[in-house]
């Protein structure tokens, strides 16, 4: 049984037996639903159901919509979008506890100019917008979305990527290509080319706004 069922079932208990638990314990069981352990994220859910607390309600709507995350010292707190950063909420009683910066981006940089430049990264996203603004930013030639990121890189039947155990890096890694290698970059091709007449466009289609600007 999926999670997200799971999660459908504990909403459905809430609301039908609504009962207030004691703070520590649902404190406990709503921060378990940040554990890094998938095994743990189950109990946590289901015990929430049998709980019979309607205030797990928002913890269970926000896990549905991924929109829990853990801080550094293991709290969930709900993160919504607002402007360049998030507004983050108590996941028990939606009341506002601060803002917090973006940085996701800026530690992406900080990564890959440590190491790995031209390979690749993962996202588990479901939002458009926060995988553009990361293949945007990230110096890699590949993005996994939602993917197992080592066996996705070598391509899957899922996935479209093509299938090789070498990857080119590009420019990013002093490779010649970033795709993956495979039998097409091993083949010669020889180019035989005859004159044809002269296919010239104006130099102003050629350079468009610029031409005639102070670049040139």
């Amino acid at each position: 049984m999926c999670i997200f069922r799971r999660i459908f079932l504990a909403l459905v208990a809430l609301a039908a037996w609504p009962v207030l638990a004691g703070a520590a314990e649902l404190r406990d069981l709503v921060d378990q639903l940040g554990a890094d352990d998938f095994g743990a994220k189950i109990v946590a859910v289901q015990a929430l159901g049998a709980l019979g607390d309607a205030r797990a309600v928002v913890a269970l709507k926000a896990l549905g919509d991924n929109a829990l995350y853990t801080t550094a010292d293991h709290k969930v707190v709900i993160a919504e979008p607002a402007g360049d950063g998030f507004k983050i909420f108590d996941p028990i009683d939606h009341s506002e506890l601060g803002q917090a910066a973006d940085d996701a981006l800026d530690k992406v940089r900080q990564i890959f100019e440590t190491g790995g430049k031209g390979h690749s990264c993962g996202i588990y996203s479901f939002s458009d917008d926060h995988i553009h603004r990361l293949a945007l930013v990230a110096p890699v030639s590949r993005i996994m979305v939602r993917q197992i990121q080592s066996k996705s890189n070598a391509g899957t039947f899922t996935n479209g990527m093509p299938m090789s155990s070498s990857m080119g890096c590009g420019v990013w890694g002093g490779n010649i290509t970033n795709e993956n290698i495979s039998l097409k970059h091993y083949m010669n091709v020889t180019w035989v080319s005859r004159p044809i007449p002269e296919d010239k466009p104006p130099e102003a289609e050629l350079f468009g706004e610029f031409y005639n600007s102070e670049t040139f």
